[in-house]
């Protein structure tokens, strides 16, 4: 039986007394909240649940998918925490929530390198680090430790994670898994997804989206294969636990794992989207119509980028043929820039094809969506140089987003001011 099954099996045991009738405790709410721990056990097929009156109960023989890296996952209702045990010792605590959970503290989202950075000054790595850097980065990872940050991963995080491959890969992944605690960015592709709709819908508004979560899966595209989510009460919280144990294990598993994983086939589409953005950006310049409809190129070029998203989001908001051209034609352009993550990527897509000297490279195509879609809905962006000085040139024409800085230790200041700390 898998992992998910198995506890939703559990649930319903201890959910029912002997005649079969729901057990409430005196809060009204599942049996489980009144545990000290629930604990479950891959590599020998047990759950343990303590309760804070000394009792504990075992169930024996379920059949979880065994892992390499975890030894066990135990539940902390009093805390809403997860930690997971580790073969060689050593554990990971995650803020478990439930699917409603908000955020609650600024949101600083590191571009890739940075992460290298924290991970080299967690193992003691930084003979060849700035003492600036190394100071900034461990402050980063106090304020963490904290509760006072929230370090979101992302799926682009996981992607380059695997292109790493031993020790490397092993200290990155352990940093990133201890430092965001399960918190998640939303893809960028569903982040599009929801603005568009909002656009279409509610005629160029753009409400505050859920964009950094705990909700599981959330970091992928495709969540249909998922399990639905539910409508959750006070009086549940922990309903959906099971759905929450497995994605922590999973993320786990996958970010552990030594062995350095790339995709050919993506690769190969990024390097031909590259190339596609380059020719374009050399043919502009060499054309004098074309130079003169720039404007007009890179919007065509961005729409086509998002390939079925708009017309679905136009069939959802119940727009006609005719009204969706008419919006296409004559509202699109100013809409797209009420879209905090759409109006970044427009503009940086204009302003990289505007620069022929600028040169695309396969990685591009996830700076332009993850940076984008960071810098239009966390408090602080921290990455590399050039993508930096585009977001910070789109400023003035796109909505009110996160601070963007390039540097470690340019950055401290600006999170000081929005956590009231000091240096």
């Amino acid at each position: 039986m898998p992992f998910r099954e198995c506890v939703c099996s559990i649930w319903d045991h201890l959910n029912v007394d002997s005649r079969g009738q729901p057990i409430r405790n005196l809060y009204g709410c599942d049996p489980v909240m009144d545990c000290e721990s629930v604990a479950l056990l891959p590599s020998t097929g047990e759950a343990v649940f303590r309760f804070a009156d000394g009792r504990v109960q075992r169930f024996k023989g379920l059949t979880l998918s065994p892992s390499r890296w975890i030894v066990s996952a135990t539940f902390l209702p009093s805390r809403s925490e997860a930690e997971l045990l580790l073969f060689d010792g050593s554990t990971l605590a995650f803020e478990v929530g439930s699917i409603l959970s908000r955020v609650d503290r600024p949101v600083v989202y590191l571009d890739q390198n940075h992460w290298i950075d924290l991970a080299r000054v967690l193992t003691g790595s930084t003979a060849q680090m700035p003492p600036a850097r190394r100071d900034a980065c461990q402050e980063m990872i106090d304020l963490t430790r904290a509760g006072d940050l929230i370090l979101p991963l992302s799926s682009g995080h996981a992607v380059e994670t695997a292109k790493a491959s031993g020790q490397r890969r092993s200290d990155l992944a352990r940093t990133q898994l201890q430092l965001s605690r399960g918190w998640q960015m939303r893809s960028p592709l569903l982040v599009r997804r929801s603005e568009l709709l909002q656009l279409l819908e509610n005629r160029g508004v753009v409400q505050a989206t859920d964009v950094f979560t705990l909700q599981p899966n959330s970091l992928w595209s495709d969540i249909s294969r998922h399990r639905p989510q539910q409508t959750f009460t006070t009086e549940s919280p922990m309903d959906d636990l099971s759905s929450r144990l497995s994605w922590i294990m999973a993320l786990a598993e996958v970010l552990l794992n030594e062995e350095r994983d790339v995709s050919d086939e993506g690769a190969e589409i990024a390097t031909r989207w590259a190339s596609s953005f380059q020719e374009l950006a050399q043919y502009i310049p060499s054309n004098p119509k074309a130079k003169a409809r720039t404007r007009d190129i890179t919007r065509i070029r961005f729409v086509t980028e998002m390939g079925n998203d708009l017309a679905q989001a136009a069939r959802l908001a119940g727009l006609t043929p005719e009204q969706f051209d008419e919006w296409l034609s004559n509202q699109s352009e100013t809409d797209f820039h009420h879209a905090p993550a759409l109006a970044r990527t427009r503009e940086v897509m204009h302003l990289r094809v505007s620069n022929a000297d600028d040169k695309w490279e396969a990685n591009d195509l996830n700076d332009l969506l993850y940076l984008a879609t960071a810098a239009g809905y966390a408090d602080v962006l921290i990455c590399e140089r050039k993508t930096a000085n585009y977001l910070n040139q789109a400023a003035r024409h796109v909505p009110p987003g996160a601070a963007v800085f390039r540097r470690m230790e340019d950055a401290l200041d600006g999170i000081r001011s929005i956590t009231g700390l000091k240096g």
